[in-house]
């Protein structure tokens, strides 16, 4: 099962970093990716504590349900509405992992094989760009 990047979790995580006990799922089902992805976030008070109590569960919906419910979410007691995931909005750009990684890839190809033999990957390729390419998806994966 393919899990992808929701294309407005940054967002998301931004709207709900005020509120305590509230995680934004950082993945999404492949299945799942022509749905939209929605936080429901209720807030209690708390008098004991004198403090609000977030509670947020995630309900995956198709266009027509979204759209015929969109305006009454308020309604039915939900505090705050955060979508993770709108389809019909353009992914976040990929990120390009030999451009995150050039510092530690701007080097020379016998001392790219040489990182890759100290610390075991297997090189498919003998072109640099395509080493390169390796060694950064290594170090996505390994840091």
């Amino acid at each position: 099962m393919n899990k992808l990047k929701p294309n407005n979790y940054q967002q998301a995580v931004n709207q709900t970093k005020k509120l305590n006990g509230v995680k934004v799922p950082e993945t999404i089902k492949e299945s799942e990716k022509d749905f939209f992805h929605i936080m429901f976030i209720t807030s209690r008070p708390n008098q004991a504590k004198m403090e609000y109590v977030h509670k947020s569960h995630l309900q995956v919906v198709n266009k027509e349900s979204y759209e015929n419910s969109k305006n009454n979410y308020m309604q039915l007691g939900y505090s705050k509405v955060v979508i993770l995931h709108n389809p019909y909005k353009a992914s976040e750009k990929p990120v390009d992992l030999v451009e995150k990684y050039s510092e530690q890839l701007d080097t020379t190809l016998e001392n790219l094989k040489e990182y890759a033999d100290d610390n075991n990957i297997e090189l498919k390729s003998t072109k640099k760009a395509d080493v390169q390419a390796e060694i950064a998806q290594w170090l996505e994966e390994n840091q």
